[in-house]
């Protein structure tokens, strides 16, 4: 673990404060493991989520994973309830 630790470095960032040259990046990566898909396609649910956990080289700082979050409200016994999802 300390060795995957010392080669990634990760952040969390709000999905609207993502430049278009990092969700570029973030769609090949996407592509590499997803078929039928188009960066329309990415970006249209990418805009859905709230949340990114990304994953970066530390020698380089290129991108090298991301999983994405979205919270939303959900209804449980009479109020509300909020629930993160993670996903890609």
């Amino acid at each position: 673990m300390s060795l995957l630790r010392s080669q990634l470095r990760w952040e969390v960032r709000e999905i609207a404060d993502l430049r278009p040259l990092l969700r570029q990046a973030m769609y090949r990566i996407y592509a590499k493991y997803y078929e039928n898909t188009s960066f329309h396609d990415f970006q249209k649910d990418l805009d859905l989520k709230t949340e990114v956990i990304l994953l970066f080289d530390n020698d380089e700082g290129e991108i090298q994973g991301f999983s994405t979050l979205v919270e939303i409200d959900v209804p449980h016994q009479g109020s509300s309830a909020r629930v993160v999802f993670s996903g890609d």
